[in-house]
């Protein structure tokens, strides 16, 4: 199964299964989605029999969401299989041992296309309890919040099955697997197929479990919706915010991931950028793609050199040392690689630069991923232009621009010294604001300012930040507030299927070269590169777009913001 790696994109979490623990007294450390003693015992392993195919499989996804967990400080736990019918699937953490039932695997098997991710469902569960050393003493409900009686041994149990739907489900989503909204028929399903009752004592009922996978989805899309305002925050260069948001995740979610940590690093590597001069800072990094430093101002002209280079160090420390985090988590994950590569560059370190970037482009030939390879391309290039080899860079940047990589061309013309193309200034035939769903963003703006807003959900990221939601038929839109320092950022942000246009034309599935036509909205400002893409940002229009790998509008969100009085 195809997975899904992002250094700064959307994501779609995850849903996954709630299980409830095991009380017999021989297995009282068990997490069982529940206890039959009376079910079929077991008469023989799956790893033994003539139904290893099932072993293996199961096996392929329990190694891939351990992967994506990236605990090294805890044993990856055993996964036994066997053919009795007792339990469904279930964690033993005093043993470091998952189970499944075979009759749990064929269930899943039943929901075709969708099987391996029900598969995912029901061990990314029991992968969390083990992970989060779940038992019914523990502290969860302090950490967790709990329930208003969470006194109550029922209420912490929903409480730590609340927690496992959570964290479980995100883990299946950054393991590759999407399990969102399978879950609620998932449960009756298993309850039909295994002959459970409705009511079974010691244990929550189907429908507070169905009532949990709801509450579980909720959480789990406001999850989405923080990790996704924290990459836009990065395309407005707002590296303070969305780090903030990253630290959301990491610290109050408890949820660590690679894809978390190669973001901390991008927003470090950025904020470093920022301090170089325009003279020091010549080319466009597949990770720091912002132009606005050689087009605009940088921060790097306005401090003294020994100030300017101790907060470099210091911010390409950090970026290193998040880069190093994600590949201890997947030492196969390769925004990571090319992304440290790209952070040894800007200290120049060329040995330690080219090795990385070489080894990005080993991974990249090796899985076809054509955008890593161009992108290794473009790194090569620059090191080797910074090294004043001409010849050997242009050959580097021409590779990447065979390969459709916007990056090679920019950074050939600062090689040849040519003038970088000028971002298209709206005149006052173009000046009407952008709109999603016929919505002027301007009243939202008001309407916080008026307190009359009334947003969908609401979010508190940290004492100092607010993060806000707002709905609609096809868009959504994320809001970044900071009362205290009356400051904002609204993203009105289309969804995937949206069927409107912009003020220009632009509609989802155009072209790259349509979006930046003369007839369109000519060269972006600002780039930002996705793993999967890239966004365009239009300052001047108060518009990103999210270019796809096949180089076509993915989407688009509208923005305002309202920075710190002191920036």
């Amino acid at each position: 199964m195809k997975k899904t790696c992002l250094v700064l994109t959307i994501l779609c979490l995850n849903f996954h299964f709630t299980f409830a623990q095991d009380h017999s007294h021989e297995d009282e450390d068990i997490f069982a989605y529940a206890h039959n003693a009376t079910g079929a015992l077991e008469s023989y392993k799956l790893e033994e029999s003539k139904y290893q195919y099932k072993y293996t499989t199961t096996k392929k996804v329990m190694d891939d969401l351990i992967q994506a967990k990236g605990v090294r400080s805890m044993a990856a736990p055993k996964l036994v299989m066997n053919n009795a019918e007792r339990r469904v699937a279930w964690a033993k953490p005093s043993k470091a041992v998952i189970g499944l039932e075979e009759k749990a695997y064929d269930l899943c098997a039943t929901f075709g296309k969708d099987s391996l991710n029900a598969l995912a469902a029901l061990l990314a569960h029991e992968l969390t309890h083990y992970y989060e050393k779940h038992d019914w003493k523990n502290r969860f409900v302090k950490d967790f919040g709990g329930n208003n009686n969470s006194g109550n041994a029922g209420a912490e149990k929903l409480d730590i099955e609340t927690q496992a739907d959570f964290l479980g489900g995100f883990l299946a989503f950054m393991a590759g697997y999407n399990t969102l909204g399978i879950m609620p028929n998932f449960l009756e399903q298993v309850y039909n197929d295994y002959g459970f009752p409705d009511e079974i004592t010691g244990y929550p009922s189907l429908t507070e479990r169905q009532g949990m996978a709801t509450r579980s989805l909720e959480k789990l899309a406001e999850l989405i919706d923080v990790f996704e305002t924290a990459n836009y925050l990065i395309a407005l260069e707002d590296y303070e915010g969305a780090k903030s948001y990253y630290d959301h995740i990491l610290i109050k979610e408890k949820y660590q991931s690679r894809e978390i940590y190669n973001n901390l690093g991008v927003t470090a590597a950025l904020a470093a950028s920022s301090y170089f001069s325009k003279s020091e800072l010549k080319y466009f990094y597949p990770i720091e793609l912002d132009i606005t430093s050689r087009l605009q101002i940088t921060r790097g002209d306005q401090f003294g050199a020994g100030e300017k280079e101790e907060i470099q160090q210091l911010l390409l420390e950090d970026a290193a040392k998040a880069f190093k985090t994600a590949l201890s988590l997947d030492k196969d994950y390769v925004p990571a690689m090319l992304n440290l590569g790209c952070t040894y560059a800007l200290m120049d370190n060329y040995f330690d630069a080219e090795y990385h970037a070489q080894k990005a482009l080993r991974m990249g030939q090796k899985a076809g991923d054509a955008k890593v390879i161009s992108d290794a391309y473009v790194l090569l290039g620059i090191i080797e232009a910074k090294q004043d080899q001409v010849e050997t860079a242009q050959e580097w940047f021409e590779k990447a621009i065979d390969k459709e990589n916007s990056l090679g061309t920019l950074n050939l013309t600062v090689l040849k010294d040519e003038n970088l193309p000028n971002p298209k200034l709206p005149g006052m035939a173009l000046a009407a604001p952008e709109k999603v769903d016929d919505i002027l963003l301007d009243q939202l703006v008001n309407e916080l300012h008026s307190g009359s807003l009334n947003p969908t959900k609401q979010v508190e990221i940290n004492r100092k930040t607010l993060f806000a939601l707002c709905e609609y038929p096809n868009s959504r839109v994320f809001i970044n507030f900071l009362p205290f320092d009356e400051a904002y950022t609204f993203f009105h942000v289309t969804n995937s299927s949206y069927s409107g246009q912009t003020n220009l034309g632009i509609s989802v599935g155009d072209s790259r070269d349509k979006v930046v036509s003369d007839d369109g909205y000519g060269a972006p400002q600002n780039l930002v590169s996705l793993t999967n893409g890239e966004f365009l940002i239009y300052q001047s229009r108060k518009i990103v777009f999210q270019i796809g790998e096949d180089n076509q509008v993915k989407g688009w969100a509208v923005f305002r913001e309202q920075k710190k009085k002191d920036e």
